[in-house]
């Protein structure tokens, strides 16, 4: 099994993510800055680590001693994220703004520019947490911005990184639910436009992370919802 780093960890996507994977026998280490990331660490017997990822310097320093601690990272699970909400332009300040680029884009950079020197060599699997198109259009500018920032940099990281055998993907959820943790779903009928169980963001990732051809991808869980959103 591999050694995997989850960032970012809060309720729903990130809970269900480390409880899934430490339910397949991976080695998780939770990085989050908030005690809801240690609660859910000691309950699945996980690693924790309190940080800041939107600090360089601290994440750097976290996720040394982490790969010190497991002995290596094999894959980086970057959940950090957040500012989805519906407002129109002209209710964005632009401190909002900047937030949402920097809970999203720059803790992804700030992740990965610390992984992938422990990767180098050994390759690897790193997976950002995107949206999908109905998230998009339903959201605000601020979080579209972020979100189209973290999908091209996967873009652009699969391909330099691919190389070295270190593969890059992203997982564009649809209307995910914020309360469960790994519970499963009542109801996966497809196209039902309202919130799926976060289980099943947590068994993309599993998928993910286990596959060693994959790179470069987008991976939209969302019940098929996109499939009905027709471009001009």
């Amino acid at each position: 099994m591999s050694n995997v780093i989850v960032a970012g960890v809060g309720p729903g996507m990130g809970c269900s993510i480390v409880r899934l994977l430490t339910e397949k026998r991976h080695s998780v280490s939770v990085i989050s800055r908030t005690d809801f990331g240690e609660k859910i660490s000691k309950e699945v017997g996980a690693y924790y680590t309190r940080c800041d990822l939107s600090n360089f310097n601290e994440t750097a320093g976290a996720i040394k001693q982490i790969a010190t601690e497991m002995k290596g990272v094999d894959a980086l699970v970057h959940c950090a994220g957040g500012y989805y909400s519906s407002e129109t332009i002209d209710r964005i300040t632009p401190e909002f703004f900047t937030k949402a680029l920097q809970n999203n884009a720059v803790t992804l950079f700030n992740t990965v520019h610390a992984v992938v020197p422990l990767m180098i060599g050994r390759g690897g699997s790193i997976i950002a947490i995107t949206a999908a198109k109905n998230v998009y259009y339903n959201g605000n500018a601020a979080y579209a911005a972020a979100k189209g920032a973290v999908a091209y940099m996967v873009k652009r990281l699969a391909s330099e990184l691919a190389p070295h055998n270190i593969r890059v993907n992203s997982i564009a959820p649809g209307f995910i639910s914020k309360d469960d943790c790994g519970s499963p779903s009542v109801d996966n009928k497809l196209l039902k436009g309202t919130r799926y169980a976060s289980i099943n963001i947590a068994l993309a990732v599993d998928s993910l992370i286990s596959n060693p051809i994959i790179t470069g991808q987008d991976l939209e869980v969302d019940g098929g919802v996109s499939t009905q959103i027709r471009s001009t």
